[in-house]
């Protein structure tokens, strides 16, 4: 029963990759890297770097995921934000220092502390990536290094919480995208 749902999920994560959100992933012992294309409407691109980077705007789509934010401090081009996981077994807070650099079209991303509830999930070393706008597309990258091997189990858990939210800030740029065209 459980390999029938991982493979229809890999399906059905394949099928969506294919279409809008294309990854590419380097597991390599405990360290995993993805880098992910985006494809997105037309839109100015400072309206894109404030969707990938105002709180209230993270908060709006983060709400339809597994994920809780807490705005710790914001300033104009930085913030932090804590980011909790809920899961079944445990529950994990990682704390990310962001920036926003607007020359070169792109919020950066870096983990400045982390915790979590249960030893049955490794502790994240280090994490950290990007988002760049790139015409109309935007390229997300991350990279993670934990304490331990990174299992099937664990891959699979990054895999879907990263495309989750991804397809959360996709649905996001479409809705703001149909609100300009209908303002037209």
């Amino acid at each position: 029963m459980r390999r029938q749902f991982l493979i229809v999920f890999c399906l059905a994560v394949s099928a969506f990759s294919r279409e809008r959100i294309r990854p590419e992933y380097d597991i390599n012992d405990s360290s995993f890297s993805c880098t992910y294309r985006i494809d997105i409407p037309k839109l100015p691109e400072d309206e894109i770097l404030s969707i990938l980077f105002n709180f209230e705007k993270v908060k709006e789509y983060s709400a339809k995921t597994n994920l809780k934010i807490t705005l710790i401090e914001e300033n104009t081009n930085t913030n932090r934000i804590l980011y909790e996981y809920n899961y079944l077994v445990a529950k994990l807070g990682i704390e990310m220092f962001r920036e926003k650099l607007k020359e070169q079209k792109t919020v950066i991303f870096q983990m400045e502390k982390y915790s979590r509830t249960a030893k049955i999930i490794p502790d994240v070393l280090s994490a950290g990536g990007s988002y760049e706008i790139q015409g109309n597309c935007i390229l997300y990258r991350q990279h993670t290094v934990m304490n331990k091997k990174i299992n099937a189990t664990y891959t699979f858990i990054i895999k879907r919480d990263v495309q989750g939210y991804l397809k959360e800030i996709m649905k996001y740029i479409d809705e703001q995208a149909e609100k300009k065209v209908v303002k037209r």
